[in-house]
């Protein structure tokens, strides 16, 4: 999981939010219970609904 969660932050990190809430779905898959996972899919679609994908790090 923790190589996983590793993906999921960097794709997040470089404002590339499609792939993080991908990386994050697929965490999800495998433990369904991943709190942190599910508020991350949450953040990512959100940020994505706001126009803010693929907005470089401030």
């Amino acid at each position: 999981m923790s190589a996983m969660t590793q993906q999921a932050s960097q794709e997040f990190e470089a404002g590339d939010l499609p792939a993080a809430e991908h990386a994050y779905r697929d965490l999800l898959k495998e433990f369904p219970e991943d709190s942190l996972a599910r508020f991350m899919v949450a953040e990512c679609t959100g940020k994505q609904g706001s126009g803010l994908a693929k907005v470089p790090p401030a």
